[in-house]
């Protein structure tokens, strides 16, 4: 019959050994997955959430994003800068990169009762709108801010806001998408693209 050394180890020790450095390293694992877990739940919540992001103070770029196409420059020569705007950028061919993109521009003159419509800076057409009776105020952007799916950042930086508010949109509607509102101003974001911009005009009455 075989003895057991006083100097060699307990099989039974050694078992009970390697069990606890096992569960020990499962629970670390465990840890470690929860804490990576609720991280990415805490953040998809926080992006899911409508916010406020104030007290910016970007460094407003005195260079255009977008040069105006000699049509458009004309009309700001005759008739001064639209007293409100809309710009929507796509893409004809998915397949194309962010670089082809057509840019649709409306250009609202409440105050002359007409609007205009540019393709990628061409004229395309012009009708006329009822004018108001009320005082259009400034608008305080202008087109050539807005270039085709600028980032976020980017656009800060080319209008200075302050201050916006965003409202995430559903899944089902757009990936990834956003709306946000800054004053005078709401903007559309897929993927930290700019896909939309409206200038809104403030009025007083007379």
């Amino acid at each position: 019959m075989n003895r057991k050394n006083g100097n060699e180890p307990d099989a039974t020790h050694k078992k009970n050994h390697d069990f606890k450095f096992i569960a020990g390293g499962g629970l670390l694992i465990f840890i470690f997955a929860v804490v990576v877990l609720g991280g990415f739940l805490i953040r998809n919540a926080y992006l899911q959430t409508p916010r406020i992001e104030k007290n910016l103070f970007p460094q407003k770029s005195s260079e255009p994003f977008y040069h105006l196409s000699p049509a458009q420059q004309q009309c700001i020569d005759e008739r001064g800068y639209p007293e409100a705007f809309t710009i929507y950028f796509y893409q004809i061919n998915p397949d194309e990169g962010y670089d082809q993109a057509t840019r649709s521009e409306t250009w609202n003159y409440y105050s002359t009762g007409s609007t205009l419509t540019f393709i990628d800076g061409e004229l395309v057409s012009q009708e006329t709108i009822e004018s108001t009776s009320f005082n259009t105020l400034p608008v305080l952007y202008h087109p050539e801010q807005f270039s085709a799916f600028m980032s976020l950042d980017m656009l800060k930086m080319s209008t200075g806001i302050q201050e916006f508010l965003i409202l995430p949109l559903e899944p089902e509607i757009v990936q990834d998408g956003q709306v946000l509102y800054a004053e005078q101003l709401a903007f559309g974001m897929k993927n930290n693209r700019l896909m939309y911009v409206e200038a809104i005009a403030l009025t007083e009455e007379q």
